[in-house]
């Protein structure tokens, strides 16, 4: 009688497993940086729409007061409310050129800023500006800086980040100068909205031209 196979089976060699093991290399490598991109993008849009939030709370925000008051110049005597001045010849300009070097002209020495830095809790102005609008609370686990020009009550801009807290000539992704580069901003992972021109005060009235915020 013919003899049988002995079904004996026939175990992965070790060339199949390094084959193997070098096409998950493959599609680790395409795979990972691939979801962490997607992660990152996902990050930074949130921030941008936290900052476009913020910027249009606080303009809401001051421009009552200046319909209250007619101005709100007496915020500058308040102490402790704004952070400091912006110091306005390091920053760049966001989107038109002309607009900035009259910003530089008009308003170098009226632009203020408040700083929530990570953790400030209730205390902090920018806070209480914000949450009396009911923002989503995840924003306070930001750091968030806003920059308003104190004559006219117009907001110039507003950041976003995930760094401890944001400022003027700092480092890393800490600095707010640069704002005219969407690559600059992305890399320190910063959400931004704002302005190149804030406005003047004359008799009563605000002169402002408005323009190209985002």
């Amino acid at each position: 009688m013919p003899k049988g196979k002995t079904g004996k089976r026939r175990g992965i060699t070790l060339i199949e497993t390094i084959i193997v093991i070098a096409i998950l290399a493959v599609i680790a490598a395409v795979a990972i940086p691939s979801a962490y991109g997607y992660t990152r993008l996902s990050r930074l849009d949130q921030m941008n729409t936290y900052a476009r939030t913020v910027f249009l709370c606080a303009q809401n925000y001051f421009t009552g007061l200046q319909g209250n008051y007619g101005n709100i110049s007496f915020l500058d005597a308040e102490h402790g409310y704004y952070n400091g001045e912006v110091p306005l010849r390091t920053t760049t300009m966001a989107h038109s050129r002309e607009k900035f070097e009259k910003e530089l002209a008009e308003n170098e020495t009226n632009i203020r800023y408040l700083l929530y830095s990570k953790g400030d809790g209730e205390k902090n102005p920018l806070y209480k500006l914000l949450f009396s609008y009911s923002v989503d609370a995840d924003l306070f686990e930001y750091s968030i800086l806003l920059e308003v020009n104190a004559t006219t009550g117009v907001v110039r801009a507003a950041f976003v980040s995930e760094e401890s807290s944001l400022g003027y000539g700092e480092v890393d992704g800490r600095d707010v100068c640069e704002r005219g580069s969407s690559e600059a901003l992305d890399a320190k992972m910063q959400g931004f909205y704002g302005v190149d021109y804030t406005g003047v005060h004359m008799q009563g009235t605000i002169a402002w031209e408005g323009g190209d915020a985002s």
